[in-house]
């Protein structure tokens, strides 16, 4: 055929075109369905002077999928200034193409690749929209606080003590198993080391100080990470999906003064707590297993810890719980805000509340550590 240059063929039931210079016509030839467009890459430009020919007589087959790319050469021909025809289509494809093109269904549109500098200007963006979201709702939620102190009245009690209940009573099992373990696992580590020394009472030192100040609080709070603020994520993103969030609105009540401040209260007094309860197992743990490999006996352990671990220990531990507790509860209810609208949005904040969570809790963790550091000095 003379004058006309194909433009792209890969296998022959794919889609292609190929393209007349005089007169302006494209052939469109192959199956122009999801398969078969799978390789098929429009043409940069058009030719055509005022019109364009899409002749679809050797078009083998055609589905949705092609009827749109079809639409998106004619599209190509009007964005170039060319008034672009379809010809050539048995009545049957003509009448499928006539009823895609009746539904004013939006084409696709291609990205533009964006420069490096683009991007990191629109991830800028990004994160300055998040930071202002992430203050106002610490300013709002500091408000209310304040409100709430200043007037205890206006607190949702029964949101309040259920808050305590199923944070705080119904995680007793969880954290006892897990502290008991880790005070085993610790136990174990350390008095495989001592016993090379002859140094088997020294466990209580160590386990003393690590549990006390460091693995109870710590555990506890991405125990109550992982348990409660995906809960206070999952809660308040449901209800926003439901549009409880938009009916407490339109009665005029706050949603995070009604939702996020018992929270917020709940989790500050059930973490220490918590926190002691951990300590209590953990050490429950690493005793039993001083006895079984150390022959570190009940009374010697005990007799051992009041001597060596002081309460200043227990202080530096049970400080840190209010502020863990203050992150997890904030960072749950906030995400929890920031839910779309459907369930896959629900799904994917839930999952940043508690991986946030986690990562708060050891950056604070260690704040402490070196606060900690700077005070014995």
């Amino acid at each position: 055929m003379s004058g006309i240059k194909p433009h792209f063929s890969k296998q022959q039931d794919d889609a292609r075109v190929e393209i007349s210079s005089d007169p302006a016509v494209i052939y469109c030839k192959g199956a122009w369905t999801a398969g078969g467009i799978v390789r098929f890459q429009l043409p940069k430009t058009l030719s055509g002077e005022g019109s364009l020919m899409i002749n679809g007589s050797a078009v083998s087959a055609l589905d949705t999928a092609g009827a749109w790319m079809i639409y998106k050469l004619v599209n190509l021909a009007k964005s170039q200034g060319v008034e672009a025809a379809l010809t050539g289509f048995t009545p049957e494809k003509k009448a499928f193409l006539q009823l895609i093109g009746d539904q004013n269904i939006t084409l696709p549109v291609e990205s533009p690749r964006l420069s490096c500098l683009a991007k990191l200007g629109q991830r800028g963006w990004k994160i300055h929209q998040d930071l202002a979201a992430v203050l106002a709702f610490i300013g709002e939620s500091v408000h209310f606080m304040w409100q709430t102190l200043c007037y205890p009245f206006r607190l949702q009690w029964r949101e309040l003590f259920t808050v305590i209940q199923q944070t705080g009573y119904y995680a007793l099992p969880i954290i006892a198993l897990l502290s008991y373990l880790v005070g085993v696992v610790l136990a174990y580590q350390m008095g495989l080391q001592l016993q090379n020394y002859g140094a088997n009472i020294y466990v209580v030192d160590l386990l003393g100080v690590s549990i006390l100040r460091e693995f109870g609080p710590l555990i506890t709070a991405i125990i109550v990470a992982g348990r409660t603020g995906a809960a206070y994520t999952a809660e308040i993103g449901t209800m926003k999906v439901n549009q409880e969030i938009d009916a407490l609105m339109t009665m005029g009540v706050s949603p995070v003064d009604m939702l996020t401040i018992p929270r917020i209260a709940g989790l500050i007094i059930v973490l220490p707590l918590l926190t002691l309860w951990a300590d209590i197992f953990g050490l429950l743990g690493g005793m039993v297993m001083s006895r079984n490999i150390l022959d570190v006996g009940f009374s010697n352990f005990i007799q051992r810890f009041h001597e060596v671990v002081s309460f200043h220990t227990y202080y530096m531990g049970m400080i840190k719980t209010p502020v863990f507790a203050l992150l997890i509860a904030a960072v749950g209810c906030y995400h929890g805000f920031r839910v779309q609208g459907n369930a896959d949005s629900v799904g994917r904040e839930t999952t940043k509340s508690v991986v946030h969570s986690i990562f708060l809790i050891i950056v604070a963790d260690a704040i402490f550590s070196v606060i900690f550091g700077w005070s014995r000095r």
